[in-house]
C-alpha cells in the first residue's frame, strides 16, 4: 500500500493546507508500515522458506526438534 493514492483523494479545500497534509501523511505512513508487516507474516512462518534459527523454531513448534 502506498500513501500517494490516498493523498490524491484530498479535496481542493484541504490540498493546500501543509499541516493537514503532514498530519495525514504521518498517519498513512504508520498504517502503511503495519500493513507491510502483516503482509510479511505468512512468509515468516512458511516452512519452505525457513532457514537457520527460523527453521529451528518452526521445528520446535510442530514437534520435530532434535532431528
Amino acid at each position: 500500500m502506498a500513501i500517494e493514492p490516498y493523498l490524491d483523494l484530498i479535496t481542493s479545500g484541504h490540498r493546500l493546507k501543509p499541516k493537514f497534509i503532514a498530519w495525514l501523511s504521518a498517519w498513512l505512513t504508520k498504517i502503511d508500515d503495519v500493513v507491510n508487516v502483516l503482509n510479511g507474516l505468512p512468509s515468516d512462518f512458511d516452512i519452505d522458506q525457513a532457514v537457520g534459527t527460523q527453521l529451528d523454531l518452526l521445528g520446535v513448534l510442530i514437534g520435530q526438534n532434535g532431528l
